[in-house]
């Protein structure tokens, strides 16, 4: 397997990971009240946080274990493309959210649902990237 697909894979799995956390702690705190009455900051700050620190030690242990195997591979024209596919298939969702958060402020609606419909946007658009990177590099590029 390319490091490129492992660190696909690690980034798709932490994402994942991720989500799942944070909507196990929403809904652990929620103390049968509403929702959008839960404090939802810490919990998205703290796994966001903790995504993004697991992301980069699962991409420099993956970086050395691949440097110590002598696996150090230079992206070729395929990982490029797979990249910029699985990007603009990533973005989508990134724009989906921004949007959906956009129109709900225009509304006014409560902050706990803009915040976690940007974060959602941001998560699905990672998973999705994940998703996207993983099929492309097991069964080639769609087109």
């Amino acid at each position: 397997m390319a490091v490129q697909e492992q660190n696909a894979w690690a980034m798709l799995v932490t994402a994942m990971v991720g989500v799942g956390v944070y909507l196990t702690l929403l809904l652990i705190n929620l103390d049968g009240s509403s929702i959008s009455t839960v404090a939802y900051q810490p919990l998205m700050l703290w796994t966001i946080g903790g995504a993004i620190v697991i992301g980069i030690a699962a991409s420099i242990l993956i970086a050395i274990r691949a440097n110590v195997a002598g696996e150090r591979e230079k992206p070729d024209q395929r990982d490029r493309e797979i990249e910029r596919f699985a990007v603009s298939v990533g973005q989508a969702f990134l724009v989906i959210g921004g949007v959906a958060a956009l129109l709900m402020a225009l509304a006014e609606w409560e902050w706990f649902w803009i915040a976690n419909a940007l974060y959602f946007g941001f998560a699905l658009s990672g998973i999705l990237e994940g998703v996207s990177k993983v099929t492309a590099y097991r069964r080639g590029i769609p087109w």
